[in-house]
């Protein structure tokens, strides 16, 4: 949960297996799919209380645009624009209960049961500042886009998005 986030509360649910009344407690971070973000982090015992895990991710966002170009004939080079948001994608987590802390040891696997759970949905959308800018290159180029971190390190790849032309309003 990020820092200064009110408490995130699981609702109140009965876990049904073969527990004993002191089960051992993993948590791992999933996607709105179930699909694992974390390795399983060692919580502890039940009866030790309240738990303060810290777990690195790479939250999982998604970020869209619309480029545009007023006119592509400028002798001075084309106007493209940009208009976007991103938003960051829901958390879940699953707590796990197991009667046996010796996971992946020899022997019969420990009794498991789990709880699914949302630690933070979806986020607020950010809207990308709408901007625009006259390209230096004059006729009809080749424009593509990348989005960059604010230390100007790309993230993601380059999308090719084809000619100037193909962009007019």
């Amino acid at each position: 949960v990020p820092p200064n986030a009110p408490p995130t509360a699981a609702p109140q649910q009965s876990i049904v297996g073969p527990m004993g009344g002191n089960p051992f407690l993993w948590l791992q971070l999933t996607d709105s799919k179930g699909r694992p973000l974390t390795s399983e982090v060692f919580l502890g015992r039940c009866d030790q209380g309240q738990f303060s895990p810290t777990v690195d991710l790479l939250l999982p966002t998604e970020a869209f645009a619309d480029v545009s170009a007023d006119s592509c004939n400028v002798s001075s080079g084309p106007v493209i624009s940009l208009d976007g948001q991103l938003q960051t994608a829901p958390i879940h987590g699953r707590v796990i209960f197991r009667n046996s802390n010796e996971v992946g040891v020899g022997g019969p696997r420990p009794a498991e049961a789990a709880l699914d759970v949302v630690i933070m949905a979806a986020g607020p959308a950010f809207l990308l500042p709408q901007d625009s800018a006259q390209a230096g290159t004059g006729g009809n180029p080749l424009i593509s886009t990348r989005y960059l971190l604010g230390t100007g390190v790309a993230i993601g790849i380059e999308e090719k998005l084809g000619r100037c032309s193909a962009l007019v309003n």
